[in-house]
């Protein structure tokens, strides 16, 4: 799946163009600023469906499932842990504890291995003075709203391009 909004009409609502100048047709494309161009699209879709693809086959491959089954799987749908289980998605359920054990009686993980937290670093400083500016120039504009959501939009996707490979994460909203 891949997701881009469209804020070109509310831009032009209030009297706001976006120009860009670049070396090719595709390139930063999709942008919010712009309507989609088939093209756009085409490239896009080849990209969500190869890294479909993808998945599909790791899934294959790691679990062992039929063709039946990886279809019901892969067909996009959430599942439970318990659910997971029964489909062949994860090995067990349970706590730091059974994971160890887990680990000790199927992979010969010794169970006094230390655990380690693993933290990010902030990626709001490094580009803290874009996301100001940009902030400060709506605002002035009269549409501080608008700075307030690209500025919220922004700093989660800085979060997110901290991460590392095709991951499928669930990053809830504090205080949801």
């Amino acid at each position: 799946m891949f997701q881009f909004p469209n804020v070109t009409d509310l831009l032009k609502s209030v009297g706001v163009t976006v120009e860009d100048i670049k070396s090719s047709p595709l390139k930063a494309s999709p942008n919010p600023y712009t309507p989609t161009t088939p093209e756009a699209r085409a490239a896009i879709n080849s990209l969500v469906m190869d890294s479909y693809g993808w998945f599909k086959g790791l899934v294959s491959e790691r679990r062992k499932l039929s063709d039946q089954k990886l279809d019901t799987v892969t067909d996009g749908r959430v599942f439970t842990g318990h659910q997971a289980l029964g489909l062949q998605l994860v090995d067990e359920l349970g706590d730091e504890r059974t994971a160890r054990e887990w680990l000790a009686r199927e992979k010969g993980v010794s169970r006094d291995l230390r655990v380690r937290t693993w933290r990010t670093s902030s990626v709001g400083d490094e580009f803290g003075w874009l996301k100001g500016s940009a902030t400060r120039l709506l605002d002035t504009l009269g549409l501080g709203p608008l700075a307030g959501l690209l500025s919220q939009l922004t700093g989660e996707a800085l979060e997110r391009a901290q991460l590392d490979g095709l991951l499928a994460l669930w990053h809830p909203r504090q205080g949801s």
